[in-house]
């Protein structure tokens, strides 16, 4: 298991296709995370408090932006990605402009949610040493500028 500045939160994971994330299980086994495979399921039993929520975009029983209106209430300022199939750029624009605080596409690696929540989560005041690297990085052309580097 993966030695972490910021423990993982419980992440709340909405997509009906919950085998996209069994590379998870092993990286993040200290993480809780709760699946739900539809819309609704989310709205009836998804935890209210949960930190961090991945919203697929294409829901059997709606879409990913029409959960995150629904939603809106029970996630103020808590970080939400709307997750894609396949990228379209228009589509990332509407989700950004309708609450999604954020956007990926599938696959997502495993090391993808130390990266996040690492980026997501500010240091203690008492910590004043860099952030972790990413276990592995992302190709030059797409990695994010990192927010610590000079």
């Amino acid at each position: 298991m993966i030695q972490r500045v910021h423990p993982l939160p419980e992440i709340v994971i909405v997509d009906p296709r919950i085998s996209d994330y069994e590379a998870w299980a092993d990286a993040a086994a200290d993480a809780d995370f709760c699946f739900c495979s539809t819309g609704r399921e989310a709205l009836e039993h998804a935890p209210a408090g949960a930190p961090l929520w991945l919203i697929n975009a294409e829901l059997p029983d709606m879409a990913g932006l029409e959960l995150i209106e629904l939603l809106r209430p029970r996630l103020r300022g808590k970080p939400v990605f709307l997750v894609a199939d396949r990228y379209d750029p228009a589509y990332e624009l509407a989700a950004l402009q309708r609450g999604s605080l954020h956007f990926a596409c599938k696959p997502l690696p495993a090391t993808w949610l130390d990266q996040i929540w690492c980026e997501l989560t500010p240091l203690p005041s008492d910590q004043h040493e860099p952030r972790p690297a990413p276990l592995r990085a992302a190709p030059p052309a797409l990695a994010p500028a990192h927010p610590y580097s000079s």
